[in-house]
């Protein structure tokens, strides 16, 4: 016996109509009506909080810190500030950056 095309989501086969007939019709449109009702209610997405990067892009660091990106690749090539390469992309550590700024002197006044 051969699974009815319609069918080949159950272990029903073409002779086999007593689970056909209990299951869905035998129209494509009845049968998607059925297989939809079947489906499992699927449970709402749960995702872990964000978490805090730990290494932003150059324009991620640009947003972030309000430092412009001539400045950047400035304290870059000096070495104030550390940048990590990974292929064509840099990458700043954030506690690199965080440390850069807190290095920086306060304005008074």
């Amino acid at each position: 016996m051969r699974t009815h095309r319609y069918q080949k989501h159950t272990s029903a086969t073409v002779g086999d109509d007593r689970s056909a007939k209990n299951r869905c019709a035998r129209s494509a449109d009845s049968f998607r009506k059925c297989r939809t009702a079947e489906l499992p209610v699927q449970p709402p997405d749960v995702r872990p909080p964000p978490q805090e990067k730990i290494a932003f892009t150059i324009a991620e660091a640009i947003g972030a810190s309000g430092i412009g990106r001539t400045t950047l690749y400035a304290l870059m090539k000096t070495g104030e500030l550390r940048a990590i390469k990974l292929g064509r992309k840099t990458l700043i550590p954030a506690q690199g950056l965080y440390d850069f700024l807190s290095r920086l002197p306060v304005k008074r006044g």
